[in-house]
């Protein structure tokens, strides 16, 4: 009765290293949705939670797909606008 379902899993195992929640208005496709950054892969990727059904992921996608390196924090900055950083530099998203 102590346990809970993990949302999501990932085989092979991933290693998350930073998470952040875009409510922002620059994406307004990403709105409310959760990114997370991946050490190992240097994927960032996007998950939409269903508030309808628990908190269960809708969605997810992967918004960059490595050529970075392992990617350390993902932040939503103040100009709206989504960061992330590698070991050698701080990346933005912009729209497409």
């Amino acid at each position: 009765p102590n346990f809970i379902a993990p949302l999501t899993r990932f085989n092979p195992t991933i290693a998350p290293t930073g998470v952040a929640f875009y409510t922002a208005s620059v994406f307004p496709q990403f709105r409310n949705q959760l990114f997370m950054t991946d050490f190992n892969t240097g994927r960032l990727r996007r998950f939409a939670v269903n508030e309808s059904q628990q908190g269960q992921i809708s969605e997810t996608a992967v918004v960059v797909d490595g050529g970075f390196g392992a990617l350390f924090d993902v932040v939503p900055g103040p100009d709206g606008f989504i960061y992330f950083s590698s070991q050698n530099a701080i990346l933005r998203l912009v729209p497409q």
